[in-house]
């Protein structure tokens, strides 16, 4: 039997290693010779068969890189997910914590409001007349309760009938300070005249140049936010001068 090289011409022992090694295997052909013998060929088994397997390998990591890779992304969404989810709850937990303390506060603010029932206002010291200058005018307000009053949209006017308050020539109903607070036991005087920029936690500024209390007497009404009453309470005057004193059985005149 004859054996002849591939193309390749590999030599014998290149062939013995690679059938060692399964690389390459043998087709043999067989012929009748004219003397009897038998010459036989042998050609090597296209390597090109074990690529295909190396290739399918290939293509099994890639797949599986390709899977681990999905796996990845996969779990990055869920862990961006969850975070965008937690995000969101504490942002709806700080919202209803505001709210919360919004309320909170609005209940407090309500509870602080003093109306018109709760306060226990009275008519203390006042200096009026037509020989007193609007700057030097002045009426004071006295809390005999128990409680701060809290004057935010509270206002005070003269007597409603003949008086200086909303009347034609006359001024307009006085508006506390938003946020004026009158301390229990405390007293505030009120100045006609005046800049509001001077008022202070005992003395307020009505801020017109005209005279609003008559020295012949007058009613001083003090009206909560609601517009309820708090205060309202007469003087007496002579009409013969600037009175000065207290309201209560001491008015004197300046004038005597």
């Amino acid at each position: 039997m004859v054996a002849e090289g591939s193309e390749e011409d590999q030599s014998a022992e290149d062939i013995l290693e690679g059938l060692r090694a399964g690389m390459i295997t043998l087709t043999v052909h067989t012929e009748q010779c004219p003397d009897g013998e038998i010459a036989g060929q042998f050609e090597p088994a296209d390597t090109a068969e074990s690529e295909p397997e190396e290739e399918e390998e290939e293509d099994e990591e890639e797949e599986e890189e390709e899977e681990e890779d999905e796996e990845e992304e996969e779990e990055e969404e869920e862990e961006e997910e969850e975070e965008e989810e937690e995000e969101e709850d504490e942002e709806e937990e700080e919202e209803e914590e505001e709210e919360e303390e919004e309320e909170d506060e609005e209940e407090e603010d309500e509870e602080d409001i003093t109306t018109a029932g709760d306060a226990t206002l009275t008519l203390g010291d006042i200096n009026v007349g037509e020989n007193v200058e609007p700057d030097d005018e002045y009426v004071t307000l006295q809390n005999e309760g128990d409680a701060a009053i809290d004057f935010t949209g509270w206002s005070m006017q003269d007597r409603r009938d003949e008086g200086m308050v909303d009347t034609p020539g006359g001024a307009s109903a006085y508006s506390f300070p938003s946020g004026f607070t009158l301390e229990a036991g405390g007293s505030v005087q009120i100045f006609t005249g005046g800049d509001e920029s001077n008022d202070s936690d005992d003395i307020l500024h009505w801020g017109i140049q005209n005279q609003v209390w008559s020295q012949e007497g007058d009613t001083v009404i003090v009206e909560d936010a609601n517009g309820d009453v708090a205060l309202e309470e007469s003087y007496e005057g002579d009409g013969r001068g600037s009175i000065l004193g207290d309201v209560f059985g001491q008015i004197t005149s300046l004038f005597a």
